[in-house]
Protein backbone atom coordinates (compact mmCIF):
# COMPACT_ATOMS: atom_id res chain seq x y z
CA UNK A 1 0.00 0.00 0.00
CA UNK A 2 0.89 3.60 -0.73
CA UNK A 3 0.38 6.19 1.95
CA UNK A 4 -0.01 9.84 -0.28
CA UNK A 5 -0.51 13.18 1.60
CA UNK A 6 -1.31 16.25 -0.64
CA UNK A 7 -0.85 19.71 0.54
CA UNK A 8 -1.26 22.72 -1.05
CA UNK A 9 -1.12 26.54 -0.60
CA UNK A 10 -4.09 26.47 1.76
CA UNK A 11 -6.72 23.51 3.03
CA UNK A 12 -9.26 25.48 1.08
CA UNK A 13 -7.34 24.85 -2.61
CA UNK A 14 -6.02 21.37 -0.88
CA UNK A 15 -9.87 20.48 -0.54
CA UNK A 16 -10.45 21.57 -4.01
CA UNK A 17 -7.58 19.77 -5.31
CA UNK A 18 -8.77 16.32 -3.69
CA UNK A 19 -12.09 17.11 -5.47
CA UNK A 20 -10.51 17.45 -8.79
CA UNK A 21 -8.67 14.23 -8.44
CA UNK A 22 -11.95 12.21 -7.15
CA UNK A 23 -13.73 13.89 -10.11
CA UNK A 24 -10.96 12.03 -12.66
CA UNK A 25 -10.85 8.66 -10.54
CA UNK A 26 -14.49 8.55 -10.03
CA UNK A 27 -15.83 9.02 -13.40
CA UNK A 28 -17.67 6.32 -15.73
CA UNK A 29 -15.09 4.70 -17.48
CA UNK A 30 -12.29 5.24 -15.34
CA UNK A 31 -9.73 2.53 -14.88
CA UNK A 32 -9.32 3.35 -11.25
CA UNK A 33 -12.66 3.43 -10.40
CA UNK A 34 -13.17 -0.22 -9.63
CA UNK A 35 -9.89 0.15 -7.12
CA UNK A 36 -11.29 2.85 -4.67
CA UNK A 37 -12.34 1.75 -1.38
CA UNK A 38 -14.30 5.00 -0.48
CA UNK A 39 -14.12 8.60 -0.74
CA UNK A 40 -14.47 10.47 2.52
CA UNK A 41 -15.85 14.52 2.24
CA UNK A 42 -15.82 15.23 5.37
CA UNK A 43 -14.34 18.40 6.73
CA UNK A 44 -10.94 17.78 8.17
CA UNK A 45 -11.30 14.01 6.77
CA UNK A 46 -10.87 14.05 3.06
CA UNK A 47 -9.44 11.15 2.78
CA UNK A 48 -9.31 8.33 -1.05
CA UNK A 49 -9.30 4.96 0.22
CA UNK A 50 -8.21 2.08 -2.20
CA UNK A 51 -8.97 -1.45 -2.11
CA UNK A 52 -5.25 -2.77 -1.67
CA UNK A 53 -4.81 -0.39 1.80
CA UNK A 54 -3.34 2.95 -0.28
CA UNK A 55 -4.88 5.88 0.71
CA UNK A 56 -4.60 9.69 -0.50
CA UNK A 57 -4.94 12.22 1.81
CA UNK A 58 -4.43 16.14 2.59
CA UNK A 59 -2.33 17.65 5.15
CA UNK A 60 -3.03 20.41 7.36
CA UNK A 61 -0.51 23.76 7.75
CA UNK A 62 0.72 22.60 11.23
CA UNK A 63 4.07 21.10 11.61
CA UNK A 64 3.12 18.31 13.52
CA UNK A 65 -0.03 17.19 11.22
CA UNK A 66 1.23 14.20 9.74
CA UNK A 67 3.04 13.32 13.00
CA UNK A 68 2.27 9.33 13.56
CA UNK A 69 1.51 9.09 9.69
CA UNK A 70 3.63 6.70 7.85
CA UNK A 71 3.88 8.62 4.30
CA UNK A 72 5.83 7.77 0.59
CA UNK A 73 5.14 10.32 -0.92
CA UNK A 74 4.34 13.91 0.54
CA UNK A 75 3.36 16.63 -2.59
CA UNK A 76 3.63 20.19 -1.73
CA UNK A 77 1.64 21.95 -4.16
CA UNK A 78 2.38 26.04 -5.14
CA UNK A 79 5.86 25.20 -2.59
CA UNK A 80 6.06 29.35 -3.39
CA UNK A 81 3.63 30.31 -1.09
CA UNK A 82 4.93 29.37 1.91
CA UNK A 83 7.50 31.43 3.89
CA UNK A 84 8.76 28.57 5.82
CA UNK A 85 9.54 24.94 6.21
CA UNK A 86 6.09 24.16 7.87
CA UNK A 87 4.96 21.70 5.56
CA UNK A 88 8.16 19.89 4.39
CA UNK A 89 8.60 19.82 8.38
CA UNK A 90 5.59 17.92 8.56
CA UNK A 91 5.96 15.45 6.12
CA UNK A 92 9.93 14.97 6.28
CA UNK A 93 9.50 12.93 9.54
CA UNK A 94 6.75 10.60 8.11
CA UNK A 95 8.22 9.67 5.40
CA UNK A 96 12.00 8.89 7.59
CA UNK A 97 11.14 4.87 7.58
CA UNK A 98 10.20 4.18 4.07
CA UNK A 99 12.52 3.56 1.67
CA UNK A 100 12.86 5.43 -1.69
CA UNK A 101 10.48 7.56 -0.03
CA UNK A 102 9.55 11.01 -2.14
CA UNK A 103 8.60 14.62 -1.00
CA UNK A 104 7.48 16.32 -4.19
CA UNK A 105 7.99 19.85 -4.59
CA UNK A 106 5.55 21.72 -7.26
CA UNK A 107 5.40 25.27 -7.82
CA UNK A 108 5.30 28.19 -10.02
CA UNK A 109 7.58 31.52 -9.69
CA UNK A 110 8.06 32.70 -6.14
CA UNK A 111 8.00 36.59 -5.13
CA UNK A 112 10.20 37.97 -2.26
CA UNK A 113 8.53 36.24 0.57
CA UNK A 114 8.91 32.86 -1.05
CA UNK A 115 11.88 31.63 1.16
CA UNK A 116 11.19 27.77 1.13
CA UNK A 117 11.07 27.77 -3.15
CA UNK A 118 13.88 30.51 -3.27
CA UNK A 119 16.05 27.96 -1.38
CA UNK A 120 14.93 24.77 -3.37
CA UNK A 121 15.53 26.40 -6.44
CA UNK A 122 18.98 27.75 -5.68
CA UNK A 123 19.77 24.07 -4.28
CA UNK A 124 18.32 22.24 -7.40
CA UNK A 125 20.20 24.42 -9.37
CA UNK A 126 23.90 24.46 -7.55
CA UNK A 127 23.19 20.80 -7.71
CA UNK A 128 22.94 20.58 -11.64
CA UNK A 129 25.71 22.49 -11.88
CA UNK A 130 27.76 20.28 -9.80
CA UNK A 131 26.75 17.33 -11.73
CA UNK A 132 24.67 15.82 -8.61
CA UNK A 133 23.26 12.55 -9.41
CA UNK A 134 21.27 11.27 -6.84
CA UNK A 135 19.31 12.57 -3.42
CA UNK A 136 17.09 14.72 -5.56
CA UNK A 137 15.76 15.40 -8.69
CA UNK A 138 15.15 19.38 -10.17
CA UNK A 139 13.29 20.15 -12.97
CA UNK A 140 13.04 23.83 -13.84
CA UNK A 141 11.43 25.62 -16.61
CA UNK A 142 12.40 28.97 -17.14
CA UNK A 143 13.86 31.58 -19.27
CA UNK A 144 16.87 32.87 -19.54
CA UNK A 145 18.01 36.19 -18.09
CA UNK A 146 18.60 37.44 -21.73
CA UNK A 147 15.75 36.27 -23.11
CA UNK A 148 13.31 38.62 -24.14
CA UNK A 149 9.84 38.35 -21.98
CA UNK A 150 7.60 39.56 -24.58
CA UNK A 151 8.91 37.09 -27.03
CA UNK A 152 6.36 34.14 -27.98
CA UNK A 153 9.91 32.29 -28.81
CA UNK A 154 10.41 32.67 -25.38
CA UNK A 155 7.45 31.08 -23.91
CA UNK A 156 7.39 28.10 -25.97
CA UNK A 157 10.54 27.62 -24.64
CA UNK A 158 9.80 27.69 -20.73
CA UNK A 159 6.24 26.83 -20.94
CA UNK A 160 5.30 23.13 -21.34
CA UNK A 161 1.90 23.79 -20.88
CA UNK A 162 1.75 26.23 -23.66
CA UNK A 163 -0.70 24.73 -26.30
CA UNK A 164 -1.67 21.66 -24.15
CA UNK A 165 -3.37 23.97 -21.18
CA UNK A 166 -2.71 27.49 -21.58
CA UNK A 167 -3.65 28.86 -25.38
CA UNK A 168 -0.95 31.30 -27.04
CA UNK A 169 -4.15 33.60 -26.67
CA UNK A 170 -4.02 33.55 -22.91
CA UNK A 171 -0.13 34.51 -22.28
Amino acid sequence: PQHTIFSAQNGHAAKLKLEEFAKVIMAPGSQVRPAVDRLLRGVGNEQITFRNGSWLTLLTSSVSSAHGQVVNLGLIDEAWDDEDDRRAAALLPASLTIRDAQLWNVSTAGHAGSVYLRRLVDDGRAGVLNDERSGACYFEYSAGEDEDPDDPATWWGCMPALGRTIDLEVV
